[in-house]
């Protein structure tokens, strides 16, 4: 019994936790304590770092969006990787003092450059600054090794963070990926001067410039440097269809706190693949109030406490030698599963209509000692449906 109610305990738990997590989302009148209370739960050692304002995670959460307009995106980087298995001697005034180096290096080489871009600019589209930004990526790959990791490629383990923050790059192979090395590129570019912003495709980021006289877009992670219209992401790396062009966050420049939710998005895969289940929950959560309504983040985080109730109930079974009294064992997919919650893709997540049998909330919570069907659906309302059983499991 004691066991039992320690298990349930955590189901709820983990299932409050989403709650706390959605109403972030979803709600523009969150309050300022709530955003405290959230944030308050992430277990991060504290390090000194450049700003004398900004000490640990923590405090970067709290700042507000004009607030966060002002942090330098290499320091906010950095702070996310802050306390990472990987990333333990994170020394944050060495990282910040080579991108400044770098930076300097990079404008006067191309200020010596620049002839070569009056001898040819048709070559440039007639743009000073697209040459500007060509040799500054150049410049990071050719003269200072930095690279894109083909190993990474459909690679689905983030548990080693050199390779999806900045600071991999500055140590080491000087390799990365595309949540790293466009950062980079636009961290040394707005110490340029260059009005450089960061962009989602779908799976993929790149970056922007854009100010009230131009605007192109740049891809460094390929061979040497590209410029690819919106029209090209639309369809590469993955299809970005109308509805989720009008959901307003792909293609567009991202504003700094949506920067930081893509860090944070970051962290929590990392810490998600090293173990740390809890932690990467707080992490997620923060990701989906930086940036409220962008799906991916939202899904993660129910992917992850759908992991952790499977796990649970499956332990539970082996101890107690029959299926735990609070969850549904059943077969979706060819997949052994239990008690399961999933968000239906195609649809907002505020206005969905089950077309289709699922399970029913009372017959899972029916028997559970310490919560009941009406508690589940107060917290829940139409947001979230259960799983459909398989046919056969129905039949039985």
């Amino acid at each position: 019994m004691v066991k039992k109610l320690i298990m349930l305990s955590m189901v709820l738990a983990s299932l409050l936790f989403l709650t706390i997590a959605l109403e972030f989302a979803y709600s523009s009148n969150s309050k300022k304590d709530k955003d405290k209370e959230l944030v308050s739960n992430a277990k991060v050692p504290c390090y000194k770092i450049q700003d004398d304002k900004i000490h640990n995670i923590h405090e970067l959460l709290l700042l507000s969006p004009q607030a966060l307009e002002k942090v330098d995106i290499a320091l906010m980087n950095l702070v996310c990787a802050q306390g990472l298995k990987g990333a333990d001697n994170l020394d944050f005034e060495r990282c910040l003092s080579m991108i400044d180096n770098w930076a300097e290096i990079i404008r006067a080489d191309t200020i010596s450059r620049l002839p070569i871009f009056y001898q040819n600019p048709a070559r440039y589209d007639h743009s000073e600054n697209l040459y500007k930004v060509v040799n500054m990526v150049l410049y990071l790959k050719d003269k200072l090794g930095i690279h894109y990791d083909p190993t990474c490629v459909n690679n689905k383990d983030f548990s080693n963070p050199e390779y999806i923050f900045i600071h991999g790059l500055l140590d080491g192979k000087h390799s990365g990926t595309c949540t790293s090395i466009p950062v980079l590129c636009v961290a040394i570019g707005r110490r340029l001067g260059y009005p450089l912003k960061l962009v989602l495709a779908k799976s993929h980021i790149f970056f922007r410039w854009e100010d009230d006289n131009e605007r192109f877009n740049v891809e460094a992670c390929c061979l040497g440097v590209d410029s690819h219209d919106d029209e090209y992401y639309k369809k590469w790396p993955e299809l970005i269809d109308e509805i989720d062009l009008k959901k307003g966050y792909y293609l567009k420049s991202l504003t700094t706190a949506e920067e930081l939710s893509l860090f944070m998005g970051a962290r929590a895969l990392t810490l998600r693949d090293n173990g740390q289940l809890y932690e990467a929950q707080v992490a997620y959560a923060n990701a989906c109030l930086l940036m409220p309504g962008h799906v991916p983040p939202l899904l993660d985080l129910l992917g992850l406490i759908d992991y952790q109730l499977n796990k649970i109930a499956e332990a539970e079974s082996k101890i107690t030698g029959r299926p735990a009294d609070y969850a549904i064992h059943t077969i979706f997919d060819g997949r052994e599963t239990y008690f399961v919650w999933q968000q239906r893709l195609n649809r907002p997540v505020s206005n969905i209509i089950a077309n289709q049998p699922y399970i029913d909330v009372d017959a899972l919570t029916r028997q559970a000692e310490t919560a009941s069907a009406s508690r589940r659906r107060s917290l829940y309302g139409e947001r979230f449906e259960m799983m459909p059983i398989a046919q056969e499991q129905q039949k039985k």
